[in-house]
């Protein structure tokens, strides 16, 4: 006896080509692929501009590799994946520095990742923007509402009996 090798049988009738009985009718299947939702329709027009955008790309990096050397386009070519390499380490790096100060790590596609230095700068820049901005929206949704505890607005709050709240501290500490 022969045992098949297939251990997902087809339905080859689904799979032939001659519609056969269906007289031109869509088939459930075609009906749900061409009502797809993630489905783009482009004209002829769009599908033209967009081949002739990729053909314009190519043109462009031909003529600037026109005049070059076999070495000076490796060395192009390897300058570029070094900038690409460096850009992804500094994003990956400034992820991390985002995630210590516990800022979204949304931000991120907000920096700068020309050289260290400037991601750097940018993520001060961001961080400094993120916190303002979270400080208004906070106040602006605690608004006429009371605070049941405001905290003290410097290390010197008078606790009532003209003592501070540090000095409090210094002498138990003295004491000890």
């Amino acid at each position: 006896m022969y045992k098949s090798k297939i251990m997902f049988p087809f339905d080859l009738q689904h799979f032939n080509d001659d519609p056969g009985d269906g007289g031109g009718e869509k088939t459930g299947t075609e009906k749900e692929l061409s009502t797809d939702e993630n489905t783009v329709e482009l004209t002829q027009e769009q599908i033209q501009r967009m081949i002739d955008n990729a053909l314009k790309a190519k043109e462009e990096k031909a003529k600037e590799i026109e005049g070059m050397s076999e070495d000076e386009i490796r060395q192009r070519d390897l300058d570029i994946r070094e900038a690409e390499i460096l850009q992804r380490e500094l994003k990956a790096e400034a992820i991390i520095k985002l995630q210590k100060q516990e800022l979204p790590t949304g931000l991120a596609e907000l920096l700068t990742y020309s050289d260290e230095k400037a991601c750097d700068a940018s993520i001060v820049t961001v961080a400094k923007v993120f916190k303002a901005e979270l400080k208004k929206a906070v106040a602006e949704a605690t608004k006429g509402k009371e605070a049941l505890h405001k905290p003290p607005l410097d290390d010197e709050e008078d606790l009532g009996s003209g003592t501070s709240f540090v000095s409090i501290i210094k002498e138990n500490q003295s004491k000890r």
